[in-house]
């Protein structure tokens, strides 16, 4: 089993802050196969796509998202992106809107999940082989 497929189906609680000095607050990740979040597997493992983690996420119970984590190298250098779609979950391979009609996302959240972004790759390279 690869170490990608070891996630796939996991389920995670974790603890996480989003805003400077802000306290943690619970999010689910439930980590998918990427082909089960409608990607194009044929891509995973070629220049464009070394890797991708899929999953939905909630945020401390209250905003779901999706989130895709890639890299792909370009002239030697490795680039790591995410990307969110704030208010979906995946499901059975299909986008699904997961806020009620009339909901509004705080305009401060995106604005979060980057400062946190931020912050969490700035320690990957301490945290991975």
């Amino acid at each position: 089993m690869s170490l990608e497929e070891k996630t796939w189906g996991a389920e995670h609680i974790v603890l996480e802050s989003l805003a400077p000095d802000d306290k943690p607050v619970p999010i689910k990740i439930s980590f998918h196969d990427p082909k089960d979040m409608g990607i194009d597997a044929s891509r995973i493992g070629t220049k464009g796509c070394e890797f991708i983690v899929a999953a939905n996420a909630l945020n401390d119970g209250k905003i779901p998202s999706v989130m895709l984590e890639t890299a792909k190298e370009i002239q030697g250098t490795m680039y790591y992106q995410v990307y969110f779609w704030i208010g979906y979950q995946i499901i059975d391979g299909r986008p699904v809107k997961c806020i009620p009609d009339g909901m509004e996302i705080p305009e401060v959240f995106p604005r979060l999940l980057l400062y946190h972004s931020t912050k969490e790759f700035s320690h990957l390279a301490r945290i991975l082989p």
